[in-house]
């Protein structure tokens, strides 16, 4: 696998796989290449995800070492995505007779599942740092 197609691979990895400890040792023999060359991707990923506010990338070190991918959102796009929500929420073709939420709304909203999913981990990560 050439460097490029690993740091997709990598990043997509890391995305799928949030808040879990990952040990350096098997993603280097996953990948059949030095720990180091993993270190070095995770430098790139690191401050791309950084930058564009995807989440904090940890890594820990040691034999043991590990990398933990934690993602989070701006407050900025955390405002955006509750304004998007409210706009979801206001559309009144996912209201049925009886005042019913129309279920497939939920379903089709895959926007309004990942916005959700993405503000309460941005909460509760804020709320544990402040603990």
């Amino acid at each position: 696998m050439k460097r490029n197609e690993r740091l997709v691979d990598f990043t997509n990895f890391l995305i799928n796989h949030p808040n879990q400890m990952l040990n350096l040792n098997e993603l280097s023999k996953h990948y059949e290449v030095a720990k180091s060359s993993i270190s070095e991707d995770l430098v790139f990923i690191k401050r791309v995800f950084e930058n564009q506010g995807v989440g904090l990338v940890e890594t820990f070190p040691g034999s043991l070492g590990g990398v933990r991918f934690t993602p989070y959102i701006t407050d900025e796009r955390s405002l955006e995505m509750s304004q998007e929500i409210a706009e979801l929420l206001r559309e009144e073709n996912r209201i049925l007779p009886g005042g019913f939420i129309c279920q497939i709304f939920w379903v089709l909203h895959q926007i309004f599942v990942k916005s959700v999913k993405l503000l309460l981990m941005s909460i509760m990560k804020s709320k544990l740092m402040s603990s």
